[in-house]
């Protein structure tokens, strides 16, 4: 399993995910998550959970070996360690979702997310709100006050392979330190 700041922000995905609790990912766990990123945004849009079933699809046809339809944390681990070690293959499993992901929190639809949409989603997964707009400022890269597609990207990207606590990706699950 991954150690230091890198294993941490896995396992505080892991535990956003797994919103049951019960200590593994299953498919209707991406659904959900996607459910309440589209709610948090008040748009009705199906993408974001087809594209998250496509995630859990990737995922678990890795891990998922023993085809229970349950991925543990340490096989989540495992998956997120070869992804961070293929540019490639975060591309193909991740890009599509967040690219709908971002779109439902662009709940405008004008090509990016302000500090309201943004804050209102994160809060919406667990976050508090001085969580949430810490997470703002840190993704907003060049400080204009809206998050286009690339600094997200590049967010989630540091999220999934950077082990720099400053990285604009520390902050989408919450700081970690």
């Amino acid at each position: 399993m991954a150690s230091g700041l890198l294993g941490r922000r896995y396992d505080r995905m892991f535990d956003t995910i797994d919103a049951d609790g019960n200590g593994v990912i299953e498919r209707n766990d991406l659904e959900r998550l996607a459910r309440n990123i589209v709610t948090a945004a008040a748009r009705d849009t199906d993408v974001v959970e087809w594209e998250y079933r496509k995630v859990w699809d990737a995922l678990a046809d890795e891990v998922d070996t023993d085809r229970d339809g349950r991925i543990s944390r340490e096989e989540f681990h495992r998956a997120m360690e070869s992804r961070a070690q293929d540019d490639r293959l975060i591309e193909r499993t991740f890009r599509p979702a967040i690219q709908a992901e971002f779109s439902a929190v662009d709940a405008d639809g004008d090509g990016s997310i302000t500090r309201d949409e943004l804050v209102q989603t994160v809060q919406q997964l667990g976050a508090s709100r001085e969580e949430a707009q810490r997470g703002f400022d840190r993704l907003d890269q060049d400080g204009d006050g809206r998050i286009d597609f690339e600094e997200y990207w590049d967010a989630w990207l540091t999220q999934l392979t950077s082990e720099d606590p400053d990285a604009p990706g520390s902050a989408l699950f919450g700081m970690l330190r």
